[in-house]
């Protein structure tokens, strides 16, 4: 359920002052930065719960460097959305500058390229905005987490989450397009993020 808000509600979004790379340090703010749209929260919450929780088990190969990354980068993927409503760039690059502008320089690639953000860039003439380079393992499997996480919160299958898109847009919206355009980075981060993956290496 939305919360009703004052018109043109906007919430304070500066960054935090202290420990930028403790996640709850951000928890707050997110919470603050989706006050009118609560379920963002819940899903930038769960993406991020569900690689919080797989650290030891799904996770484990992660070298301690690299998975502090996807884990900051699964909770603030989003963020996006809420710094500058009248922002018509892909979301996930306008949160990248927030990230570089604070000093999280190895987040800010993913949360610019998740699921499927060149896609939408390039369709939309906006490629040239691009700076990033992103860790191609680690993306994948924010991808797979975003797109197998509802925008409630609940953890879905892909096939699920697209009829979702197509719903709330319609099936040959672009959102839609870009899903599946993407669908083959989504499947990589499922396999890398099964425990079964003995093979890979950090």
């Amino acid at each position: 359920m939305e919360v009703d808000r004052p018109a043109g509600y906007r919430p304070r979004l500066t960054p935090p002052r202290v420990a930028l790379r403790d996640p709850s340090t951000w928890l707050h703010w997110i919470d603050e930065a989706f006050a009118a749209q609560p379920s963002r929260t819940w899903h930038s919450r769960s993406v991020w719960h569900r690689i919080a929780t797989a650290r030891r088990h799904e996770l484990h190969w992660l070298s301690a460097e690299r998975f502090e990354s996807l884990e900051l980068a699964a909770l603030l993927h989003d963020v996006g959305r809420a710094l500058d409503p009248e922002n018509t760039e892909p979301h996930g690059f306008v949160g990248a500058r927030f990230l570089d502008a604070v000093g999280l320089h190895d987040v800010a690639p993913l949360v610019a390229h998740h699921s499927g953000a060149l896609l939408e860039a390039a369709d939309r003439n906006m490629s040239d905005l691009n700076v990033w380079l992103s860790d191609a393992e680690l993306l994948a499997i924010l991808t797979y987490t975003d797109r197998t996480t509802s925008p409630h919160g609940e953890s879905v299958t892909l096939e699920d989450r697209r009829a979702e898109l197509a719903n709330r847009y319609s099936h040959d919206a672009a959102q839609v397009r870009w899903f599946d355009q993407s669908l083959d980075t989504a499947q990589w981060g499922a396999r890398l993020f099964n425990p079964s993956a003995s093979s890979i290496v950090a």
